[in-house]
């Protein structure tokens, strides 16, 4: 028997660059993971600063950012800066600025 996932009807057709909180609980704290998938191995990092990101842009691998704690403004803004996307990118709703 097949699984078919739902859908919010809010949640489809988001961009591919659009940072939104889907998650049924907020976290207290941010959390954000790295994984960097390779043809051989994938790897795991666990990162405090949205600036640790700056060494996997110029890596070979496929490269995942998981976020626990989204909802968090600071965090988007600090992850627009680093990632040179504006945040009118990332958050097209403007994040209640």
């Amino acid at each position: 028997m097949s699984h078919t996932p739902l859908k919010r009807k809010e949640d489809i057709e988001l961009s591919l660059y659009e940072l939104k909180f889907r998650g049924r609980y907020r976290s207290r704290e941010v959390q954000m993971t790295v994984w960097e998938i390779g043809a051989e191995e994938k790897i795991g990092t666990t990162i405090y600063f949205a600036e640790e990101l700056q060494s996997c842009k110029d890596s070979d691998k496929l490269i995942w950012l998981n976020i626990d704690g989204l909802q968090n403004e600071r965090l988007l803004d600090q992850l627009a800066d680093t990632l040179y996307n504006p945040l009118s990118c990332l958050c097209p709703a403007g994040c209640g600025n």
